[in-house]
């Protein structure tokens, strides 16, 4: 059964605006204050019902916030629009209206369901009015190697302890390490003295300078061990938010833009300083490292080394040729390493609709010598030679009677059967007499039945040589 959780939204003690608030002395459970973080922001939600609740957020662009999508979804709380505002003091006292952005546009991600308190799509992303100043926007992680045991910088402006309910609009920090981990979840906090708490819903998690999380619930009924939407997830959905809504600029924005008709100042130079500069092709090394597709092995971080034909199939590349050369039941003619092209003996001898000669019949699409054909590459011998008597049948070279089987003997390089006998027809098939047992028996000792072998059903009278 899964654990239950508590959405971290603290409701009907959101920060007064227009004249100063009441000190409040809390936040992040078993937090200490973080004046420094000035990306993260307490956000004040109004809804059209009347009711009120603060969360928090992190900056990520000059202009767009992070947050949990619970935090800013009317439906959530029963109404019908809110309006948010965003504000980056280290604490709400003597809040004043001019200390706050208005929020001019709130996309959920699209898989959000509000009635999901455990969704794992639980993340918006927010537009300000205007950039605040000053403030350096928190860059985030593209990917997350082995996150479980890191050490993470957990920041939000929930309440320091569950029953203080006054305590929350303080900035407030605390390290804390992750526990576990799903593709789009972290789990941090220790469940006791360091954790997630009301209030914190939409702040992040640091893993170094980089955000790795987005805080979205805690385990249990009250605060403790919480679980983070993980950003690296969902770069797609955030990254093109910005894209379309604060594109980054040519001129000194903290952003480097590409196509500009001059030299943007931001723009890092073509060198080995770990940022790949898109402008400088090739020739920037960083960009060696990047997920392009090509993998270089001189680049430990390149997520395309993971995806390259290794004999692993890595399942999370769609892109890595292993994946289809692996145990699957399908033997793959192109994989020279698919497992399931290789039987119990040597070769590829599965029922393939090929008949492999080094199998012999140990491969089911081979035929028996003996055997009526119309093909040789379905004869075990490798041959489907032609007799007068009208009809093909399988057989091999040979050197003498040992290299032959089942009663055929060395004639002219080649196993034929028995001298021909009479013949015979019986209801207007033609029969092949004297060999016909042989043939028969050779038949019922093939692997496949070739489709156009017609008239053995028909009854028909032979002697058999002598």
């Amino acid at each position: 059964m899964r654990p239950a959780l508590a959405l971290l939204l603290l409701c009907s003690c959101a920060p007064a605006v227009e004249r100063p608030a009441a000190t409040r002395h809390d936040s992040i459970l078993g937090g200490t204050a973080a004046a420094t973080e000035s990306q993260v922001f307490l956000l004040d939600l109004r809804f059209d019902t009347g009711a009120a609740a603060i969360c928090s957020a992190v900056l990520v662009s000059p202009r767009v916030l992070l947050t949990a999508a619970h935090c800013v979804d009317p439906a959530f709380h029963s109404a019908s629009s809110v309006t948010v505002r965003a504000m980056n003091k280290p604490d709400i006292t003597n809040l004043m209206m001019s200390d706050t952005t208005l929020v001019t546009q709130i996309s959920r991600h699209p898989s959000w369901n509000p009635n999901d308190t455990m969704s794992d799509f639980d993340l918006a992303a927010l537009l300000l009015q205007s950039a605040p100043v000053g403030v350096t926007p928190a860059s985030m992680a593209t990917a997350l190697t082995s996150p479980v045991g890191q050490t993470l910088n957990v920041v939000g402006y929930g309440r320091l302890t569950e029953p203080d309910g006054a305590s929350s609009g303080t900035r407030r920090a605390a390290t804390m390490t992750i526990t576990a981990s799903t593709a789009p979840t972290l789990t941090i906090g220790d469940g006791t003295n360091k954790g997630l708490c009301l209030g914190d819903s939409g702040g992040p998690s640091f893993l170094g300078a980089q955000v790795v999380g987005i805080h979205s619930r805690a385990i249990g009924s009250g605060c403790g061990a919480g679980v983070d939407i993980r950003v690296d997830t969902y770069r797609a959905f955030i990254d093109a938010f910005i894209t379309s809504n604060d594109a980054a600029l040519c001129t000194a924005d903290g952003r480097c833009a590409l196509g500009c008709p001059g030299t943007d100042p931001d723009c890092p130079s073509c060198v080995a300083d770990g940022q790949c500069n898109a402008t400088c092709g090739n020739t920037d090394p960083d960009c060696r490292c990047l997920a392009d597709g090509v993998c270089d092995a001189s680049c430990t971080a390149d997520p395309d080394c993971r995806c390259r034909a290794d004999g692993t199939c890595d399942s999370t590349c769609s892109t890595d040729p292993d994946c289809r050369c692996r145990a699957d039941g399908t033997c793959d003619s192109t994989c020279s390493n698919d497992p399931d092209c290789v039987d119990a003996g040597a070769g590829t001898c599965l029922t393939d609709g090929r008949c492999d000669v080094s199998c012999g019949l140990r491969d089911a699409d081979c035929l028996d010598d003996g055997a009526i054909c119309t093909d040789a590459s379905l004869c075990a011998g490798g041959l489907c030679v032609s007799d007068s008597r009208g009809f093909s049948f399988c057989t091999r070279t040979c050197t003498d009677d040992s290299s032959c089987v089942n009663a055929t003997t060395c004639q002219t390089d080649v196993c034929r059967p028995p001298r021909e006998a009479l013949t015979g027809a019986m209801g207007g098939c033609t029969t092949a007499p004297g060999f016909m047992l042989l043939a028969l028996g050779a038949m019922l000792r093939r692997r496949r039945q070739p489709s156009n072998n017609t008239g053995l059903n028909c009854a028909a009278s032979h002697d058999a040589n002598t």
